[in-house]
């Protein structure tokens, strides 16, 4: 075995070497990078169940506050077309008072001449 051929065995087994502790080294720290993106991502998924949950519970609100908007819709259109109705009534009854009077006036006419 000449010189040449004993350093390149030995320095192949030597980067071999290396390169296995490289890989314990990488798998080491790629399984420590893992474990901290699992805890990042159940973080995450936490805080989306929190805002899931406020979003459930400010749709039960809305929900109240629209059935109660409505009740109030119709109780305002309920009161509007009672008022015109009312007002409608005092039409009436001004315009019948009038034709009263003026019958009244004519019948009067009528009876003196």
């Amino acid at each position: 075995m000449n010189l040449f051929s004993f350093v390149y065995k030995h320095c192949d087994i030597y980067f071999m070497q290396d390169i296995n502790q490289s890989e314990s080294m990488a798998a080491s720290r790629g399984a420590s990078e893992t474990c901290k993106l699992q805890h990042n991502v159940e973080e995450q998924l936490d805080r989306l169940m929190q805002q899931l949950a406020d979003l459930e519970q400010c749709k039960s609100v809305f929900t109240l506050f629209a059935s109660h908007f409505n009740t109030v819709t119709k109780v305002i259109i309920s009161l509007d077309n009672y008022a015109y109705q009312a007002h409608q009534r005092q039409n009436q009854s001004q315009v019948i008072t009038q034709l009263v009077s003026v019958q009244s006036e004519l019948y009067s006419r009528a009876i003196t001449n």
